[in-house]
Formats: C-alpha cells, structure tokens, sequence
C-alpha cells in the first residue's frame, strides 16, 4: 500500500505539472501574438485533392477491413483467447489489431486499385496518409506533439470534471469506458504490452487519419475550418460509445483538430493522442480509475 501511495504521489506530481506547462502554453498562445507567429506556420493548410467518391470510398474500405480483421483474428484465435486467464486483455488487443490494424490498410490497397483502375490519373496523392512534402521536420513534430498534448490536457480535465459533475445532476450513468477496467485488472506484462502497442500506437494512427486527415479534411474544404472542427470531433467523441467520456473526448477531438490545421502535418495530432492515450492508462495503472 506505500509503495501504491507513494507511486501515486509521483504521478499526482507529475500530471499537474504537465497541466501547469499547458496554461502557460495556453495562456501564450493566446496573448502573446510573437510567440503564436513563431511557433504556428502562415500558410493556410491546402485543400486535400480527392473526390467526394474517392472520400467515401476509403471510408467504406477502411470500415469493412476493419470487420474482417475482426472476424478473421477472432476465427482463427478465439479459442486460444477463450482458454487464456487474460482473456478481457487479450481481447482487447485482438480486436485492436482488427480494427486499427486493418484499416490502415484501406490508404495503400484504395490506392492501388485506383491505379489500377485509373492509371491515366497517376498516383493518387490525395490517398497518400502522410502528405509526401511534411512541413515540419520529425523533431519539430514531435516537440508540436508534446506542446498539443500538454495545452489539451488541462481543458480536457477541467471538461471531465464538469462533464462528470452535468452527469451526476442528470442521473446518467458516470462510469468510464469498459477499457478502462480491462486495463486495471490486467496483470500480464505481455498483455500489457500488447494493449499499450494499440491503445498508444494503431489507435492514434489510425485514428487520426481518420478523423482529422479524412474527415476534418474533407468537411473543411466544403464547409470551412470551423464547422470541420466541430463534426469531426462530434463523431470522434460519438463513436466512442461512452457517456462519461463523449464531451471530454469531443473537445480533444476538436483540439487535435486544431493542432492539424495551424501545424499542418498530421504527426503533431497522433503524437498528442498516443500522448494522451499513454497518460490515462498510466493514471488507471496507479489507480485512478477515472
């Protein structure tokens, strides 16, 4: 029990300063115009250069790979899982690589059959996840990341405990994703390992590509900057299926939104989100479940 107690004191440290760095970044941003102009880029984010089809498509695709993946990882390893005294984990980790996993897939196989399909069209850049020219280099991308996911915390909490607070007064249920308990009770160090590859690594990935670099794009280029922001984050906090958590992820959603329009490459919002995924699972090991 001190060895916990002392744990959560160290993370208790730790996570109030990283919300204490993000005010001040916040609070920069937004009055400090010089420091905005240095760190933010000028140019607006360019339109994205794919059909309504093409859009609609890859979407298609990435849904339907993401259920087989499902069913063929549950088909051919279910009953392996079944029998396991890690099961929840397990799962977990199987419908992970089913899902995310999968769906990556849908970029490359909707690129190449398109050119296939339409080879005097060329290469379809507007398919390509990562953007060929990035406009910012790996270390400034990862340094955008760190600054998104430490500004977004601080908002994203204080909207958690509001949120949590508007539930309770409502009488709808306040409990957390059921993900979140399966991490609590998981012991198995390879288990473990398996559902942080896919809650820090495929989710943001796959993820962000997406919400943001699909759907944020795409709405964007029809219905401008601010309306984008909003529906993409509606859907990325609705498809997450959980009360407790739909406004808080909502707002992250937004803010990741915002972090790819004013940076302009994608690596900044999957660095803020694996951040952030890493952040929740690592306060749910120390034993704070919410």
């Amino acid at each position: 029990m001190g060895d916990l107690t002392a744990y959560q004191d160290v993370i208790n440290v730790a996570e109030w300063t990283v919300n204490l760095v993000g005010v001040v970044l916040l609070g920069r941003l937004a009055f400090s115009p010089d420091f905005r102009a240095r760190q933010l880029r000028r140019e607006p984010l360019p339109r994205w250069p794919v059909s309504p089809f093409d859009f609609l498509l890859l979407l298609a695709m990435a849904a339907m790979l993401a259920v087989a993946g499902t069913v063929m990882i549950s088909t051919s390893f279910g009953p392996m899982i079944n029998r396991s005294g890690s099961r929840e984990g397990l799962l977990v980790v199987a419908s992970g690589l089913g899902i995310h996993g999968s769906a990556l897939l849908a970029w490359p196989l909707l690129r190449g059959l398109l050119r296939r399909l339409t080879p005097e069209l060329g290469d379809h850049p507007g398919l390509h996840p990562f953007e060929k020219r990035s406009r910012c280099s790996p270390t400034r991308a990862l340094l955008l990341g760190l600054a998104t996911f430490a500004a977004a915390l601080p908002v994203v909490f204080a909207v958690s405990y509001l949120w949590g607070l508007a539930l309770h007064a409502m009488g709808l249920p306040e409990e957390p994703q059921d993900l979140i308990g399966i991490f609590s009770r998981t012991h198995s160090p390879l288990v473990m390992g398996g559902m942080l590859a896919v809650a820090c690594l495929l989710a943001p990935l796959n993820e962000e590509l997406i919400f943001r670099r699909s759907i944020y794009r795409f709405v964007r280029d029809r219905l401008g900057w601010s309306r984008a922001l909003v529906i993409s984050a509606l859907v990325f906090g609705l498809v997450h299926g959980n009360w407790f958590g739909f406004l808080p992820l909502t707002v992250f959603g937004a803010l990741l939104a915002l972090a790819y329009e004013l940076t302009g490459d994608i690596r900044v919002p999957m660095i803020a989100h694996a951040l952030f995924n890493l952040n929740t699972i690592i306060g749910i090991m120390a034993g704070f479940q919410q």
